[in-house]
Formats: structure tokens, sequence, C-alpha cells
């Protein structure tokens, strides 16, 4: 049986302003519809949320940046895509690793608040 991911996003991102939690379980939806596609893939469709984010102003600039480069830097294709597949799996030890990096992904994109 698979966690509800909404009620870890809030807890964890309790302090975050609402569009930011909002982003941050956006990020994670997308991972979990993304898993068994390729186009345009996980990472692209991350990046265009946070582009959405801020031009829609709910994400300041030097955020914006910030949140790129930890894509960039940190969660290749491959590894967001892994994510999305753990989090659609059947197998519950497969579903609780893949929350426990989509976790780490949003206190990584977390870090980016100013």
């Amino acid at each position: 049986m698979k966690a509800n991911l909404d009620t870890s996003i809030e807890s964890t991102v309790a302090t975050w302003p609402r569009l930011r939690r909002s982003m941050a379980a956006a990020l994670v939806g997308v991972l979990a519809l993304t898993a068994c596609t390729s186009d345009p893939g996980a990472l692209r469709v991350a990046q265009d949320i946070i582009e959405g984010e801020f031009q829609a102003g709910n994400i300041t600039e030097a955020e914006h940046d910030c949140m790129l480069l930890v894509l960039e830097d940190d969660y290749p294709e491959d590894d967001l895509t892994r994510i999305a597949e753990l989090i659609d799996s059947t197998n519950e030890d497969n579903v609780a690793e893949g929350e426990s990096a989509a976790e780490q992904l949003r206190l990584d994109l977390s870090a980016c608040r100013t």
C-alpha cells in the first residue's frame, strides 16, 4: 500500500509558504506520473515546473537558479526516473525507498529558500 505523499509534504515543508509547498508537491507528483514515459522526461518536467513557478512570481530568481542547479548537479534524468519507478512500485520496500529519495529531493530543493 502506498503512503500518502501529500501528508509527508505538509509535515516536511510546513514552514514553506503555500505556493512553495505546492511546487514541492508538483515535483514529487510529476515523478510518479513520468515513471513510464520518456517524453519529455522527469528532469525536463521538473525544470519546467521550476521555470513556471519563477515566471508566475512564486519563487525568486535566486531560488529558481538554485533549484535548477540542484537538479542539474544532483538529480540526473536516470535518478529521477528511478525515484518515480520506485514510488510507482507495488513492492512496499521499493515504495519506501522511492519516498525516501523523493523526501531528499524536497529537502535539497528547500535548501534553496531565501
